[in-house]
């Protein structure tokens, strides 16, 4: 099969080895297939794949039923759409790795009520916090926020998983006593029949198995 397919990855989307790894074997596979990524923020994604702008996309979704912890969007957000979830995950503590917390197993929101928090868009996870946290800085996408971090600026909620990968100036630390759960999902349109596309989702597929 030949042809082209596009395909959006969330912002830090590389750092994720599914994701990498999807990748490289549609290529090893199929490689008289064009792949063009984007790098796309998940909630454009969910409008980009529905109006038929994108095949494909990698998301992060959140299942969270109370106010938004992060920027992801619920998953209850993909109505028609569908989906093959690839790992799910939590939230944690993000911050340098010279911070005096480094080291720590988990974290409790409580115990940082003296930190100032980097936060991405409008969302904080404002029904979790037992105070009302100091903003430094709002950014518009995780990496920004990840390479603020880096340098000293502040803390920040990220969301974790088993196999994403983070650079090694930060470190993330669970949160303990928070319900949170996100996912990272393959997504493309009910009504999709482009061969290329039912090939990529079969390998994506494949993969989940031996996750």
């Amino acid at each position: 099969v030949t042809g082209v397919q596009t395909c959006a990855l969330p912002i830090f989307g590389l750092r994720h080895p599914l994701f990498r790894e999807a990748i490289k074997r549609m290529g090893v596979l199929y490689p008289d297939t064009e792949l063009i990524l984007e790098e796309l923020q998940s909630g454009l994604q969910l409008d980009a794949v529905r109006t038929g702008k994108l095949d494909a996309g990698f998301v992060y979704l959140t299942e969270d039923a109370s106010e938004p912890a992060t920027s992801l969007p619920n998953a209850r957000s993909l109505n028609e759409l569908r989906s093959l979830t690839l790992e799910e995950g939590g939230i944690g503590l993000a911050m340098p790795r010279d911070h005096s917390l480094v080291g720590s197993e988990t974290l409790d929101l409580a115990d940082l009520s003296h930190e100032g928090f980097i936060i991405v868009g409008p969302s904080l996870a404002n029904a979790y916090f037992p105070f009302q946290p100091r903003i430094v800085q709002q950014v518009s996408n995780i990496s920004t926020q990840i390479n603020l971090i880096s340098v000293g600026m502040g803390v920040g909620l990220v969301v974790v998983s088993p196999s994403l990968q983070f650079p090694g100036d930060i470190q993330v630390v669970p949160l303990r006593g928070i319900e949170y759960r996100s996912q990272f999902r393959l997504i493309w349109r009910q009504d999709a029949t482009n061969p290329i596309l039912q090939n990529f989702i079969m390998i994506v597929r494949e993969m989940t198995k031996h996750c």
